[in-house]
């Protein structure tokens, strides 16, 4: 077990000198200040647990917290105003877990940020202050895309599927949306074991991609008892070698349906090793 107010950092969720906040707000006597830093804690506790208890009151008295101010931290370039019209807590609400959670998962839905929205509780004025803490992407500076394969396409073809702008923030919808679109195109070919592999966003504002293209690394006839299996192969225009193509292969297996030698025919597929280009 972390120490009690580390293992309330790592949920992001709590001031780490709560001290410091209790003595530095004006205007409000100790015991209506502990009330409320209890308070706090006491939702706190509830938040890290998992657990929701019916009938706890978020505060005491059956009184509710109400939110006092709302402070976003870490955004250089998303400015505040686009942060704030998607969430649902205000300034002079009735504080709620549940919307604070909705609000976080709106702010990160805006696709701007790295990693996803940390958030500190903070007794204020009377209420609470929410601090939303933020870390935004990098700067758009290019896409690298990797193929395991022949290459299919070019690499510059697949960067364009991509709308992002140089030197404007990169938005992780917009990269969702372009590696959806690389993989539709390879679909729409026929190409249908194609993978997006690996993604990564780095510092640098350089997105990495790995595009794992389908390459067959082997072809195995199986329940062929009587029949050769140098027969079949001899319909299979499918190679070792190449990317799997599923317009090809169906007309491979029509073609040895055609030969009427067997009752049916079940095709399955396993992954093999990677293919070295």
């Amino acid at each position: 077990m972390v120490p009690f107010e580390t293992e309330f950092r790592a949920h992001g969720i709590v001031n780490t000198h709560p001290e410091v906040s209790l003595v530095q707000q004006a205007g409000s006597d100790w015991g209506e200040r502990m009330r409320i830093y209890f308070a706090l804690l006491t939702a706190l506790v509830i938040v890290v647990t998992g657990l929701v208890i019916p009938g706890t009151a978020f505060a005491q008295d059956d009184e509710q917290l109400i939110i006092k101010a709302i402070e976003i931290r870490g955004n250089e370039v998303i400015p505040d105003q686009e942060i704030l019209a998607v969430m649902q807590g205000r300034a002079g609400d009735n504080f709620s877990l549940n919307t604070l959670s909705a609000d976080l998962a709106a702010i990160e839905n805006l696709g701007w940020f790295t990693t996803e929205p940390e958030h500190i509780l903070e007794p204020f004025d009377g209420g609470v202050k929410i601090i939303i803490i933020l870390v935004e992407n990098p700067v758009y500076v290019g896409t690298s895309i990797t193929q395991i394969g022949p290459g299919m396409y070019p690499a510059g073809e697949l960067v364009l599927l991509f709308d992002l702008e140089p030197n404007e923030l990169i938005n992780n919808t917009a990269v969702s949306t372009g590696l959806q679109a690389i993989e539709t195109k390879y679909r729409e070919d026929g190409y249908t074991a194609a993978t997006i592999s690996d993604i990564a966003i780095g510092d640098d504002g350089i997105i990495r991609v790995t595009v794992n293209e389908g390459v067959i690394s082997d072809i195995v006839i199986q329940g062929n008892t009587k029949t050769r299996t140098h027969v079949i192969m001899r319909e299979i225009q499918t190679q070792i070698g190449e990317v799997f193509n599923a317009v090809t292969f169906r007309r491979d297996l029509e073609r040895i349906y055609n030969l009427q030698l067997f009752e049916d025919l079940q095709p399955s597929f396993e992954l093999g090793q990677a293919p070295m280009f």
